[in-house]
């Protein structure tokens, strides 16, 4: 006992201090000694009892730091993890799909490309982290699930951890999964434009093939008013939501994104700031080296709705009353054709991931704008490494459509808001029509200049009669 003995040895050393007295007597010495001998006995004794105390109070310390609460639960949790993970995995696809929103398979993958990031290997931590496929398991369940499912003490029941594990399970996870953010987000290669552009063709026409990627918005509602700038959040469906912009391909891969926009903010402007709309001149590519102005007419373009406005590179249908042409609706028809799979692609993120469709995020300041920017984030690279992982048709893509699309409702142009435009009569559709040919004609003999959208626009619409697909009426 180490304390004893620095104790004794203190109190010898004090004694051994303390000069004899010559005119002591020889029993003088002897009843000091006695003393001296009794003072050091109850001084060991002292210092082993506090030695004691001082070693319970250490056991006590260390046992606190190694529970996850002061207060041990009534009553113990019962974790569905082992169930999911064990028999679900190798025995009922079904239900581990249900409960994780990925087939096992992809489950492996999605283990195996983030398993391996440093956050899991955090040696400052005191306690041992739960294993990896756990977290991730944890995280997953909270990605895919809303309203009272997903709240951290659900969640925490089902996965039968604390709260707090909950939360620092899902932090990991996202920071592992946004660390690959660059490998699983990029511009489709040649090989994957030709794939979308015979797409493209197989359900429209051979003119048309040059559009194979389409943009398309979307809001992700908060389940309540931020108290952080509120009214700017408030969108036109009257929820409170966050504005995000999906470029896709036709096969539903996810190539660019906007997000940070608040759901008040139009999806024109809130896309001038993605990389597609900032790049389009070396993005969309020119045939035979023509120039910007031409790019629109014989190179690559994105498809987008009404809402979105009409560019070299960009097209869009034809709004009211222009659509009640005949023609018109009938270009618009095979836009829509085309268009559909962006509807997919919002419909199968927000049918796998469902925190998307009421996200559980209390926004107080910046900080948890941005906390609910990366969890917005961390769904949409784990919706392009799901596709990646079931490309080979491993999984049902539809399931997740079929539970997102009906959430989406198609958006409505400012026209459509007003019922006076369904009794219109196709005289004024007829001179608006007239106009903008005249416009077009007039551009080509150097007459009054039209849009490059509008003039891109009235070229892909001849093309389409011109094919002999459909018949010009």
């Amino acid at each position: 006992m180490v304390a004893t003995e620095i104790v004794t040895e203190c109190v010898e050393t004090l004694l051994e201090e303390e000069p004899l007295s010559l005119l002591d007597s020889d029993e003088d010495m002897i009843e000091d000694d006695e003393e001296d001998t009794l003072l050091i006995d109850i001084a060991i004794k002292a210092v082993e009892h506090a030695h004691s105390a001082v070693t319970d109070i250490t056991k006590k310390v260390e046992a606190l730091e190694t529970m996850r609460r002061v207060t041990p639960q009534p009553t113990a949790r019962c974790s569905q993890l082992p169930l999911v993970l064990g028999a679900f995995k190798s025995k009922d696809s079904i239900r581990f799909r249900r409960n994780l929103r990925v087939s096992s398979s992809t489950f492996d993958i999605l283990l195996a490309k983030v398993g391996s990031n440093p956050v899991f290997n955090d040696d400052n931590s005191r306690r041992k982290q739960l294993p990896v496929n756990m977290q991730l398991a944890i995280a997953l369940y909270r990605f895919g699930h809303n309203g009272s499912a997903s709240t951290v003490e659900h969640v925490a029941q089902w996965s039968g951890v604390s709260a707090g594990m909950v939360v620092k399970a899902t932090r990991r996870v996202m920071k592992a999964v946004l660390a690959l953010h660059d490998e699983v987000i990029k511009w489709p290669t040649e090989v994957e434009k030709e794939e979308a552009k015979n797409w493209v063709q197989s359900v429209s026409c051979p003119a048309w093939r040059n559009g194979y990627c389409m943009v398309d918005g979307t809001l992700i509602p908060l389940f309540e008013k931020p108290h952080h700038y509120g009214e700017a959040y408030f969108d036109r469906k009257s929820n409170y939501s966050l504005n995000v912009q999906l470029i896709t391909l036709p096969n539903l891969r996810v190539i660019d994104y906007v997000i940070g926009h608040t759901g008040s903010r139009h999806d024109a402007s809130a896309f001038a700031d993605s990389y597609t709309a900032k790049n389009s001149s070396t993005l969309f590519n020119a045939s035979n080296g023509a120039d910007e102005s031409q790019a629109g007419q014989s190179g690559e373009w994105i498809w987008a709705d009404s809402a979105y406005p009409l560019e070299s590179w960009m097209t869009a249908p034809y709004k009211k009353p222009l659509s009640n042409k005949p023609n018109n609706r009938t270009f618009n028809f095979y836009v829509s054709r085309v268009r559909v799979r962006s509807e997919h692609a919002i419909g199968s993120l927000k049918g796998r991931w469902k925190s998307l469709q009421g996200l559980r995020q209390k926004i107080k300041d910046d900080r948890d704008h941005r906390i609910a920017l990366q969890w917005i984030k961390a769904c949409i690279v784990l919706h392009t490494m799901c596709f990646w992982a079931e490309k080979d048709g491993s999984a049902d893509l539809d399931e997740w459509v079929e539970e997102g699309i009906d959430l989406d409702e198609p958006d409505l142009d400012a026209e459509d808001f007003s019922r006076f435009w369904d009794y219109l009569d196709l005289e004024e559709a007829l001179r608006l029509e007239n106009e903008e040919r005249t416009q077009s004609q007039g551009s080509v003999n150097g007459g009054t200049r039209l849009a490059p959208g509008k003039k891109k626009r009235i070229e892909l619409r001849e093309r389409l009669f011109d094919s002999g697909i459909v018949p010009r009426r």
